[in-house]
């Protein structure tokens, strides 16, 4: 699973290209998904309408990373009507493997592209690269 991707269509992802990026990020957490079904008063239905009507909104953008991605999940549950619970305070994997760098160097560490992949017994690989303190 990417957490960066770089579009090469010069005029940046088209609404099906963030759409898909949307409902990917949804079915792969089954509790944002069943926030968003259960909100939604007509369900998976109502649930494309609102990613539809976000994915629209970011059509163009030059690049999908992780934090695009969760930022939009959560306009998703926003436009669905549901509200954020300030004690459920998430992080993107992105910058969870920023403080993972960080506690395993003991200093801040930058770096200019990150991936990662998960084998068949679901043991994630991460890459970094261009690594910078």
């Amino acid at each position: 699973m990417a957490l960066y991707v770089q579009l090469r269509d010069a005029d940046g992802a088209s609404q099906e290209e963030v759409a898909n990026a949307i409902v990917n990020r949804l079915v792969h957490n089954e509790d944002l998904l069943k926030k968003a079904l259960s909100a939604s008063s007509n369900g998976m239905e109502g649930v494309m309408w609102a990613i539809d009507t976000i994915a629209e909104l970011h059509a163009g953008i030059e690049e999908l990373g992780s934090s695009d991605i969760s930022n939009m999940v959560r306009e998703v549950l926003h436009e669905l009507g549901v509200k954020e619970d300030p004690s459920e305070k998430t992080i993107s994997e992105e910058e969870l493997f920023q403080k993972v760098l960080q506690a395993l160097s003991g200093t801040s560490v930058g770096y200019k592209q990150i991936d990662s992949e998960y084998d068949e017994k679901g043991t994630v690989t991460i890459h970094f690269w261009g690594l910078e303190e």
